[in-house]
């Protein structure tokens, strides 16, 4: 996993570098990432869990933007081996990058906010009413599962719901969460125990 880690990592140092060289813009390295191995999600029962656990399932990486990268920065992000993108479901353009990146073979899960006042909870609702093509989203608080919950859509728990233990799992499988991201604290027997005890 370290060494897909760095894989993926050298090929987007080396694009982001070809950016820099090629516009001499800076702002995409700004920009905030995070890489996280897929395999540190938990099962849940939809369609999309069960195609992350396939038997013959490789190492899967997701990459995290906290702020909406421009579209030339996502399409650098074609050939580089990812399987998810989340994007800020408030970002600017939400719709169009999605369908970019959906072009580009790549899942998209959108992010909500994780502090919602009253004026972003009905920001909230009102985007996740229209179509964007999306393959869930993911979700950093109670409001935004309440919000979400009623929806068909693919959910996933992000790691400020901090799941350690498989109570925790249990619990989002009832709240109609099909993932989530373990605690970070955890020891890898730990991550692998909970990981093979969830459902």
């Amino acid at each position: 996993l370290n060494t897909l880690r760095k894989e993926v990592l050298i090929k987007l140092a080396e694009a982001l570098a070809d950016a820099e060289k090629n516009a001499g813009n800076t702002h995409e390295l700004n920009q905030a990432i995070t890489i996280v191995p897929l395999e540190k999600e938990l099962a849940g029962q939809s369609e999309r869990a069960k195609q992350l656990q396939s038997a013959d399932a490789k190492k899967r990486v997701s990459l995290a933007f906290e702020k909406m990268p421009d579209h030339q920065f996502l399409a650098l992000l074609d050939g580089l081996g990812l399987d998810q993108v989340v994007l800020p479901l408030l970002g600017e353009g939400v719709a169009e990058k999605t369908a970019l990146l959906k072009d580009l073979g790549i899942a998209v899960l959108l992010k909500t906010p994780k502090i919602m006042d009253d004026q972003l909870t009905k920001k909230v609702r009102r985007l996740v009413t229209k179509e964007m093509n999306q393959d869930g989203f993911l979700i950093g608080n109670y409001e935004a599962l309440h919000l979400l919950n009623k929806t068909s859509s693919y959910l996933e728990a992000d790691q400020s719901f901090n799941l350690f233990n498989t109570l925790a799992t249990r619990a989002l499988k009832e709240w109609g969460i099909g993932g989530g991201v373990l605690s970070p604290e955890l020891s890898e027997t730990e991550l692998k125990e909970i990981s093979e005890h969830s459902e």
